[in-house]
């Protein structure tokens, strides 16, 4: 309702609003943050299979969190997970006490994982054009 009313007023600030409750239709509004990924090889396979999911229904900016939910994960399923993550429409990192932090990953890995960041901060500007033509014309790549 405040997103409504600020848009009526003639605010053009673009927000972000993210949500893990949504509906067919409302990624012209919100984008949706898929939780409850395990940290297994398994759910960064059925990672894929959820964003597409909701792309099929009109949900273009989904993703899930980067290397899982739960128990600590090893490293090189850590580091695949972030080479994913680069062409994910969402790519955002999650963890939960307990779990190991990507400090505590050999040199190797992390400078992989950096390569990842790297890459998809380059591809951002074209993201944001398809995320923004989705909103304003309801498909991406006019």
């Amino acid at each position: 309702k405040q997103w409504y009313q600020r848009r009526v007023r003639g605010d053009k600030k673009r927000r972000l609003t993210l949500s893990r409750s949504t509906y067919v239709g409302s990624g012209v509004h919100t984008g949706h943050w898929i939780q409850d990924i395990p940290s297994t090889w398994d759910g960064l396979n059925s990672s894929i299979t959820a964003i597409l999911n909701y792309n099929f229904f009109g949900m273009p900016l989904v993703g899930t969190n980067i290397c899982g939910n739960g128990a600590s994960v090893e490293e090189e399923l850590c580091v695949r997970w972030y080479q994913l993550a680069t062409y994910f429409p969402f790519a955002k990192r999650f963890s939960s006490s307990g779990t190991s932090p990507e400090t505590e990953f050999s040199p190797e890995a992390t400078a992989r994982i950096k390569a990842s960041i790297e890459a998809r901060y380059k591809l951002l500007p074209y993201l944001y054009s398809q995320f923004y033509l989705a909103h304003t014309v309801g498909a991406m790549d006019e």
